[in-house]
């Protein structure tokens, strides 16, 4: 395995409020191909505000950005924007906590699926459809077909979310970023949507970074962890270990959170 992706020195500081807020601070972490990483961490760690300067969906007016984030011998903080458009949805992809408000209401399934294909892609529209309900037989979908002609409302949570996984899969992507997205659903669909994104990673060598606040969550699907509290990284590892034996007061909070059914479970 190569590094895809690498991270060096990493600060984001927001300008939007009369003093300046640093909000990630000199982070630094490196990707291998078909890796799965974790991110973990309370609401204000730093977590996702990282991912979405990785998937370069951060403003770039009263935000300032430090470091470098390395894709494909670019620094996705400093290139040219056209540059960064002909990665994003093609290369990195990401899939978010809340699909409904991903999701167009007016538009049909197909037609939101197909969006990366239309913009990094010369397809027919036969060729369109085809992929596009490829995409959803792939995220185990029933009846993709019947799925492609349809609405977001008239489908379940659990369902938009497989929809917006086909979404970010289309292109094959070489990373999805996944803030959160199991977080409003349900624990019997979550872990339906994990197995699913752990045989997504073995059948196209996808590098996962999976965003989180639920350890447990973390542990089944990842590899490697990345512990942040208050915009700083305070512990990594691989999951086992970290799990098991975790160094940080913050770390052991943490897993001491997890509901006492799910580790008899485990």
């Amino acid at each position: 395995m190569g590094t895809i992706l690498e991270i060096k020195d990493l600060n984001i500081e927001f300008h939007d409020h009369s003093v300046p807020e640093t909000v990630v601070f000199d982070f630094s972490m490196q990707l291998q191909e078909g890796e799965i990483v974790g991110i973990v961490g309370e609401s204000g760690s730093g977590k996702t505000m990282t991912a979405l300067a990785i998937a370069g969906l951060l403003s770039r007016h009263d935000i300032t950005k430090k470091g470098q984030i390395i894709f494909k011998e670019q620094d996705l903080l400093i290139c040219k924007r056209s540059i960064l458009r002909e990665f994003q949805g093609k290369d990195i992809s990401m899939i978010f906590q809340e699909p409904m408000t991903s999701l167009n209401p007016v538009r049909k399934i197909g037609w939101q699926v197909e969006e990366s294909l239309r913009l990094h892609e010369n397809l027919t529209k036969e060729e369109l459809k085809k992929r596009a309900i490829d995409a959803l037989r792939e995220v185990e979908l029933p009846e993709p077909e019947k799925i492609y002609r349809q609405y977001p409302h008239q489908l379940s949570g659990g369902m938009r979310q497989r929809v917006m996984i086909a979404s970010a899969m289309i292109c094959n992507p070489k990373i999805l970023i996944a803030d959160e997205a199991t977080t409003a659903l349900d624990v019997t669909i979550q872990a339906q949507i994990v197995q699913l994104l752990k045989r997504l990673n073995s059948k196209k060598n996808t590098a996962i970074l999976f965003i989180s606040h639920d350890l447990s969550l973390v542990r089944k699907l990842c590899t490697k962890v990345i512990v942040m509290q208050n915009g700083h990284i305070v512990e990594r590892g691989n999951t086992e270990d970290i799990y098991q034996n975790p160094q940080e007061v913050y770390t052991k909070q943490l897993i001491a959170a997890i509901p006492k059914c799910e580790k008899n479970f485990e």
